[in-house]
């Protein structure tokens, strides 16, 4: 009997358990979702998502999540990479929620990547510039930051460090670049923190995030909810909790991409961000530089939907680069036309590429250097 009753205890125990997963999934998905009091009208909605979820991990398909830092293999044997001992290199760093700025990448480490607190790729946190240091800020997308770059040493920044180490000036050479950064991205972030740190002169590597934005995504730059997406997300819950209470719930997320993306506003606004740099940068009496970045005109599939755009980007900056005299533009999207190996994809390549462009840089500033 007591077996029995030891029998039944558990298998009712074990009933009441499975009684209350309804429940507790309910409250669990209110909490994703960020809701803190409930209506009928949010059941529906509520109930989709417990569906989904649950049918999603039953059929094998569990809510897909990237993880941060990410990887990719290089063969070595391939040749242009300066550290052949790892077996995964660098792709993208983690990047956090960043007022004022959207995103940016997280201070740290990512990986073998070492950010400081100001969010730079650079092995020490900026001080007020001491005299005689004459500060150099690159700006762009993943390019600029050093994905696949085998180590920090082998980023543009650091062999543009190196290849100024023997002049009388003493140099320091910022990496600012951040993954899927677009012009407006360098725009807030060159206004809102480079500036903080006292640039003599700025450089832009830009090109194939503009067009990706524009036809692939069609994000519209001024407007972009793409990339910044993560830092809105909790805002949005804020909102969304709070206009639950009232009796006229309102709605608070505008599709911005829909409502401002219009197909001719390449290279239109491309151009404007541009511009505003130029000018800001101008009456800072800082020189500015843009270059557009190599691509891989081998690779037909993306060449066939990119490549042609930027000859239409180009004519447009060489334009505002003749009204502006303190504007200066290079296309170095052919540098490495035949040079396919240095590639690892469509647009980033080797730490070999990495060097030419870096050797090619300070070709372009040249002028604008002290001894």
């Amino acid at each position: 009997m007591k077996h029995e009753k030891k029998i039944k205890t558990i298998f009712f125990g074990f009933v009441y358990v499975l009684s209350l997963m309804p429940i507790l999934a309910f409250f669990w998905v209110c909490f994703r979702l960020g809701t803190t009091s409930y209506r009928p009208a949010h059941i529906p909605s509520i109930v989709f998502k417990i569906a989904d979820t649950v049918t999603g991990s039953l059929l094998g398909n569990p809510p897909k999540r990237v993880r941060f830092p990410t990887f990719r293999e290089i063969d070595p044997k391939l040749g242009g990479v300066e550290n052949p001992t790892k077996d995964q290199y660098l792709v993208s760093p983690l990047s956090i929620p960043t007022p004022y700025v959207h995103y940016a990448v997280a201070p740290g480490n990512s990986s073998y990547a070492k950010h400081n607190r100001q969010q730079f790729r650079h092995p020490v946190d900026l001080e007020k510039k001491a005299p005689g240091v004459f500060r150099i800020f690159l700006l762009g997308g993943s390019v600029a930051w050093g994905s696949f770059a085998s180590d920090d040493e082998f980023t543009i920044t650091a062999f543009m460090q190196d290849l100024l180490s023997n002049r009388k000036t003493k140099f320091e050479v910022i990496n600012a670049g951040n993954q899927g950064f677009t012009s407006t991205d360098e725009r807030i972030w060159l206004i809102n923190r480079v500036m903080e740190f006292e640039p003599d002169l700025v450089i832009s590597l830009t090109g194939v995030n503009e067009l990706v934005s524009h036809f692939s995504t069609k994000i519209d730059l001024m407007n972009s909810t793409h990339n910044e997406g993560a830092y809105f997300l909790e805002g949005l819950r804020m909102y969304d909790s709070y206009n639950r209470k009232l009796e006229n719930n309102s709605e608070v997320y505008i599709d911005f991409n829909k409502e401002y993306y219009r197909p001719d506003n390449f290279p239109r606004q491309s151009i404007r961000n541009y511009e505003v740099m130029a000018r800001y940068l101008n009456a800072n009496k800082i020189p500015f530089f843009l270059a557009l970045q190599p691509l891989n005109m081998k690779e037909s599939t993306f060449c066939d939907n990119y490549c042609g755009y930027i000859d239409n980007l180009k004519p447009g900056l060489l334009k505002l680069s003749r009204e502006l005299s303190y504007f200066h533009v290079r296309d170095l999207s052919r540098l490495f036309e035949n040079r396919t190996d240095l590639f690892v994809d469509s647009c980033h390549f080797k730490d070999a590429g990495n060097k030419i462009v870096a050797e090619n840089l300070i070709d372009l500033v040249s002028g604008a250097l002290p001894k």
